[in-house]
């Protein structure tokens, strides 16, 4: 084994065994200041992430297949009504504010 330091600017990812070093743009790391931005990505992959920021629990019996929602917020600025919205609209999806943290998203009944 030997170490390796990791400078800033660059990242690690260590895959199947093997370890890939590549440089990124620290100034995107919007994440730090509370903002996430999601391009096309999985559907629950979205749902988790505003679950984590917003301290809910996210349920949808109907998940729409193949939904890759873009999504964007800044924790502590962007309501949550505002997130879900973004992330229900386009699959015609509405959502319903629960008890104890609990939100329900449901498909839109013509």
């Amino acid at each position: 084994q030997s170490n390796i330091e990791i400078t800033p600017g660059y990242a690690a990812e260590l895959d199947k065994g093997i370890l890939d070093i590549s440089s990124f743009d620290s100034n995107e790391g919007g994440w730090r200041k509370g903002e996430f931005h999601f391009k096309s990505e999985p559907f629950m992959n979205v749902v988790r992430e505003i679950e984590r920021q917003y301290n809910v629990v996210i349920q949808c019996s109907e998940i729409p297949e193949n939904a890759l929602p873009s999504v964007y917020f800044t924790k502590d600025v962007t309501p949550l009504e505002e997130v879900l919205g973004q992330l229900c609209k386009p699959f015609n999806l509405t959502f319903e504010m629960g008890t104890d943290n609990v939100v329900i998203l449901s498909k839109i009944k013509n």
